[in-house]
């Protein structure tokens, strides 16, 4: 049995139970995704985190490997780590994978649940260019993972700089709408280079785990 985060109490459990949710193409999954949320994990605490890989991700790039491949990548990947788990109900939907219907969905399956999305500095910044944005404000906290190169900008938007909490305990403490910033290490990886790496024939066995490797070599992905 798990034991209880470093922020547990009687009162926070009154308001339910905090579930990360980090979302993706994962096209492929590798370390960088991984590490840094396990990273997030430990320093908040968080017992539960879901991977939810999207189908048609509306500001980026459509993924190479199609919905089965990059479902079945992500569970080979989060295979030993107890507090990760996956959902499947973005590629499940035909429509895009737009992140406030995905709050909405879980929160209808799962009313106890309070919900902390994680995500990059770099994501953060471009919020107000996602779909019904105001409406996620209000139904989530999020975990600002701060890599190298990305900071806060000098002056922060209204809408952030009233949402801005200096402690996860202030995200234990109320159901939604807090910004939390947290430092993570420096991760070097990207999905484009192992793909790269990958058609051309060069190892790519520090960025991915090997059961994501063996599957890609399997099914002749990205070649």
């Amino acid at each position: 049995m798990n034991k209880p985060g470093p922020h547990s109490s009687t009162k926070t459990d009154s308001l339910g139970p905090l579930v990360g949710i980090y979302g993706g193409t994962f096209d492929p999954i590798h370390f960088g995704h991984i590490n840094t949320v396990a990273s997030v994990a430990s320093q908040t605490g968080l017992k539960s985190v879901f991977f939810i890989p999207s189908a048609i991700p509306p500001h980026r790039p459509q993924p190479q490997a199609n919905a089965q491949h990059r479902l079945e990548m992500t569970c080979i990947a989060i295979d030993g780590h107890p507090q990760f788990n996956i959902d499947d109900r973005e590629l499940r939907r035909q429509n895009p994978s737009y992140m406030v219907d995905t709050v909405f969905s879980l929160k209808s399956e799962n009313p106890e649940n309070r919900y902390c999305l994680i995500l990059g500095m770099d994501a953060l910044l471009g919020l107000e260019q996602w779909h019904r944005w105001q409406s996620l404000l209000d139904q989530l906290h999020f975990i600002v993972m701060q890599r190298p190169g990305w900071s806060e900008p000098s002056t922060l938007p209204e809408w952030w700089r009233n949402r801005q909490a200096e402690t996860f305990r202030q995200l234990q403490l109320s159901k939604a709408g807090r910004i939390y910033p947290i430092k993570i290490d420096p991760i070097d990886i990207s999905a484009t280079d192992i793909r790269n790496r990958l058609k051309k024939g060069k190892d790519v066995s520090q960025l991915i785990p090997d059961g994501v490797h063996r599957y890609i070599c399997e099914n002749q992905l990205y070649e």
